[in-house]
């Protein structure tokens, strides 16, 4: 099977439809029950989300976003991971065990497309310095990991997905390299899609940050 095309954003009528799909799916489910499963807080008229440096209100009747902060309102895909995220929660707990998107169930033919949109945005703009990037990413609320790599960082992209970012400094005979790890509970929240699309979002917010 060979890889999927160089991405591009999709257009705004695939956007609309996913998010409507999304909307239907949740709005069949229990809303406290996969709040709950998903470590979303509840309140009164629906639930609050943390998503990597934001939160977000959710109304439990209509699933429409509010930023619950002092920033713009979320994105279309924003929201369309949040609701895939929400939907896909089923409680579990942390393994433990840190696995790559290739081994993620779907992620393997495209590990390639991964890497190019996930740490090859970053090694294109930290490369040659990476202790820049590891303090460039404590803006995101990144803290430092201990034992992997030369150095490594984990973000908390949503209640119970997590990122870790492991580095390694370049050397005579090899070039810097970044791999992107996560527990393998992940599954058990995102697809792989949504996988990448957020690890995606975390890469340019970071660049950004700078």
């Amino acid at each position: 099977m060979t890889d999927k095309p160089e991405y591009k954003p999709p257009r705004q009528n695939n956007y609309d439809i996913a998010h409507k799909m999304a909307v239907e799916k949740l709005k069949a489910m229990d809303f406290e029950g996969q709040c709950e499963k998903a470590g979303v807080k509840v309140t009164d008229t629906g639930a609050e989300i943390e998503f990597v440096d934001r939160k977000y209100l959710v109304n439990k009747e209509s699933l429409e976003f509010t930023p619950a902060d002092n920033g713009p309102a979320p994105e279309l895909w924003e929201e369309i991971v949040i609701l895939h995220y929400m939907i896909a929660a089923d409680g579990s707990g942390p393994t433990g065990e840190l696995i790559s998107y290739k081994q993620v169930p779907d992620g393997a033919p495209y590990i390639a497309v991964f890497n190019k949109r996930t740490s090859g945005i970053l090694l294109s703009v930290f490369g040659d310095r990476l202790p820049a990037l590891l303090e460039t990413a404590k803006k995101l609320g990144a803290e430092q990991v201990e034992d992997h790599g030369d150095m490594a960082f984990k973000i908390q992209a949503l209640p119970k997905v997590e990122y870790i970012f492991v580095l390694y400094e370049a050397d005579p005979e090899f070039p810097a390299e970044i791999k992107v790890l996560f527990d393998s509970s992940i599954q058990n929240y995102l697809p792989a899609e949504d996988i990448t699309v957020l690890c995606q979002m975390l890469c340019i917010k970071i660049v950004k940050s700078q």
